[in-house]
C-alpha cells in the first residue's frame, strides 16, 4: 500500500468516525488538489465537503500521521490565513491536550479513534 493510499483511507476512516460521532456526513471531493498556494505553504491532501444544517462546508485536508503540539503549530503556521479554504487537520488519535492546541490556533481537526476497532 502506497503512502498516498493510506492517507486517503485514513481521510475515509476520519469521515466515517464522524458519521458515527455526529451524524454529519462528509465526503472527499478532490484529492491531491492543486490550491495555488505559496510553495512554502502545507499542501493539502484532499478536499472534503461536510454537510451541516442544510449547507455544505469544504475543507482543506493534511494527512498526519502523529498528532503532537510541535507537529500542530507547524501544520497551522504553514497554512496561509487567507486561504480559500480552511485547513483541517486529519490523525489517527489526538490526545485532549492537542485537541485543546487546535482549538486555541484555529484549526479543524479531525481523528479516527471512534471508528477503528
Amino acid at each position: 500500500m502506497t503512502p498516498q493510499t493510506r492517507q486517503f483511507e485514513l481521510v475515509d476512516h476520519a469521515l466515517e468516525a464522524l458519521r458515527l460521532t455526529t451524524g454529519l456526513i462528509g465526503k472527499v471531493v478532490a484529492r491531491e488538489p492543486r490550491l495555488g498556494l505559496p510553495k512554502d505553504a502545507v499542501q493539502a491532501d484532499a478536499i472534503i465537503e461536510i454537510e451541516a444544517e442544510r449547507r455544505k462546508h469544504r475543507f482543506a485536508v493534511e494527512v498526519k500521521r502523529a498528532a503532537r503540539v510541535e507537529v500542530v503549530a507547524q501544520v497551522r503556521a504553514r497554512w496561509p490565513r487567507k486561504a480559500r479554504l480552511p485547513l483541517l487537520l486529519v490523525t489517527p488519535f489526538m490526545t485532549a491536550h492537542v485537541a485543546e492546541r487546535c482549538r486555541a490556533l484555529g484549526l479543524f481537526f479531525l481523528d479516527t479513534a471512534e471508528c477503528l476497532p
